[in-house]
């Protein structure tokens, strides 16, 4: 076993510990409690709440990638989501990627795939700072140096943003497909991936200036799905009898997704983010065993919305209708007429 292998085998089994030792602290009991007070009418309000985030989500997704095949869109968003909330570093949207370019076959579908994620790391730091800002005017009652905290912590939360926006810039998928070859992990047809990743690259690149109204219609989408993410919460914790009022949500959502964003770093998600939870509760001296009865609540959500759909995205792809057109042909593709509208395309100024 590789040095590797071993790292990620500690970290997991650190992070179930984890897991294993917040639910023993909140007793089994405490949670049973809480699924009983929620019941069946509020399981459902969860439900709805789930659900038409994931639709919203797809929505940007489609809307992007140029396909009007939603239901096959919606089903491969959700298992990069399903994939997202157990496994560390974002790799759910590799998945994703993977599963939309067998569907719809094409470098601007990838390249749409792409700005979805970039579109992403905009909306989310967005709505955490809005959500922290309503919780610094909102809940004054919360100790001032806390709810400042919290502010800086949603702008450090633009950071990978700001990452991506500088990579994209410059380009880099051609990049990483000329280091695989160096490497020799890219051994068929290295020229000819080379050549797909520079049309991908520069796809990316005029995606602004080519489609601005898909951008901002992505982007306001995703607005809604984070702020319906924040409703989730909300909901959650007043279902299960926590009489939380609309600002120091504000701030603990505004936390929590700051928290997100740094557990993308740590080779570990599952245990880590219900850690995250029950400090941050501990932080807003809220009863921090509450913050793990929530994530286990919102994490059943998860497997009931998006586990649900996910295994239809791995269903064989049927074949187009006749006349159907592919993701890059016509006005409704991902970058407009193919990658010969591209050759002019401009830095990436989004």
């Amino acid at each position: 076993m590789t040095r590797g292998r071993v790292l990620q085998l500690g970290f997991f089994l650190a992070s179930l510990s984890l897991l294993v030792w917040l639910l023993n602290k909140v007793g089994w009991s405490t949670i049973g409690q809480a699924l009983a007070q929620l019941g069946p009418s509020g399981a459902l309000i969860l439900y709805v709440i789930g659900i038409t985030e994931t639709v919203f989500d797809s929505g940007a997704l489609a809307l992007l990638i140029g396909q009007h095949r939603w239901h096959r869109v919606f089903f491969i968003n959700n298992a990069g989501a399903l994939l997202n909330g157990f496994l560390p570093f974002d790799l759910g949207e590799l998945v994703k990627g993977a599963l939309t370019h067998r569907t719809f076959p094409g470098g601007s579908t990838i390249a749409g795939t792409i700005v979805w994620n970039y579109v992403f790391k905009i909306s989310r730091p967005l709505v955490a700072l809005a959500s922290a800002l309503v919780g610094l005017f909102g809940a004054p009652y919360i100790d001032t140096k806390i709810r400042y905290l919290i502010i800086a912590g949603a702008l450090v939360s633009f950071v990978p943003y700001l990452v991506l926006r500088l990579v994209l810039r410059q380009g880099f998928v051609a990049p990483l497909m000329r280091l695989l070859r160096v490497v020799k992990l890219l051994r068929r047809d290295p020229d000819r991936m080379i050549a797909k990743a520079l049309e991908i690259d520069a796809i990316v690149a005029g995606f602004w200036q080519q489609r601005p109204r898909a951008f901002l219609g992505a982007l306001l989408l995703q607005i809604v799905a984070r702020a319906l993410s924040w409703l989730g919460v909300l909901a959650t914790l007043r279902l299960i009898g926590v009489p939380i009022s609309i600002g120091e949500c504000g701030l603990l959502y505004g936390a929590l997704n700051t928290a997100e964003v740094l557990i993308t770093l740590v080779p570990a998600r599952l245990g880590v983010s219900e850690g995250a939870a029950f400090g941050i509760f501990k932080l807003l001296a809220m009863p921090p065993q509450t913050g793990v009865v929530m994530y286990v609540i919102l994490r059943l959500r998860y497997l009931a919305t998006t586990g649900l759909m996910a295994p239809f995205a791995f269903l064989p792809v049927p074949p187009p209708r006749d006349g159907a057109k592919g993701p890059d042909q016509g006005s409704g593709g991902a970058a407009g007429s193919g990658a010969d509208d591209q050759r002019e395309a401009p830095g990436l100024r989004l």
